[in-house]
């Protein structure tokens, strides 16, 4: 029997205006339309560019989506509607169960609350009670390493303290889907090697997206991958060494012109 399919995307599609102008001017535009209940305009207008354009997949339980790509090619823009921080313009993205996400340093953060405090605002967010929190409250501290630290406001914390306080919530509440970007890439050796390890304890029962420029990362807990380039979708399939393959291809050919 099948996992379920816990993250679902279809055909969905983000667009940005080039100037913050233009942005605010097209975003009174739309705001008006959906008032009125006008159809919102679906193509591109004057300086606006598509960030991410017609991605469809599925992550069932057990899966690992490995999103891959230069800079500007429209990952964090997908983690984000993902994440429910921002809206698709196009298409639909459905998600089931609890999130844990770490895909930006410190984002959800109160820089002012320590780091106890907002151990219970993420976690309250994710969907846990305060029970529940209570109980893994101690495994939270241990794993981030922060015992000395946590009653401390976050905001004096170092990058990388932040990077395990945030591996930490998201990892130790167990949630159905989890979504982690570059940050990892800010923790020492030691703290990473402990995040694979977590990792590959969780995956059975976790729907995970993985974001990364480190490709033996990605090869390692990846079943199935997306190589974007300019917000589209260069590869897609579960053969994850040929998509790095065309990734590593990306840099000779640009290098070449």
């Amino acid at each position: 029997m099948e996992a379920e399919v816990l993250i679902k995307a279809e055909n969905v599609s983000k667009k940005f205006a080039k100037s913050l102008k233009k942005s605010l001017f097209y975003g009174v535009q739309d705001l008006i339309s959906g008032i009125t209940g006008r159809e919102q305009n679906k193509d591109l207008r004057k300086d606006e560019f598509w960030a991410v354009k017609d991605i469809s997949f599925e992550v069932r339980r057990g899966e690992c989506l490995g999103l891959i790509g230069h800079n500007g090619a429209g990952k964090s823009t997908l983690l984000k509607m993902l994440n429910g921080l921002i809206s698709p313009d196009e298409g639909t993205i459905t998600i089931k169960g609890k999130i844990g996400a770490l895909i930006e340093l410190g984002a959800g953060f109160n820089p002012i609350l320590s780091g106890r405090e907002n151990i219970y605002n993420n976690a309250a967010v994710i969907g846990f009670t305060k029970k529940e929190i209570d109980q893994k409250l101690d495994a939270i501290i241990a794993f981030a390493e922060l015992e000395e630290f946590i009653d401390m406001p976050v905001q004096n914390y170092s990058s990388g303290m932040k990077v395990r306080l945030g591996f930490a919530i998201a990892a130790q509440m167990e949630p159905d889907v989890l979504i982690i970007d570059e940050v990892l890439a800010v923790g020492d050796l030691g703290f990473v090697l402990k995040c694979f390890k977590t990792i590959d304890t969780l995956l059975p029962n976790t729907a995970m997206i993985f974001v990364s420029h480190n490709m033996p990362m990605i090869s390692r807990i990846c079943t199935q991958i997306i190589l974007m380039e300019k917000g589209q979708s260069e590869f897609q399939g579960i053969d994850v060494s040929k998509g790095i393959d065309l990734y590593y291809n990306s840099f000779l050919s640009n290098e070449e012109r």
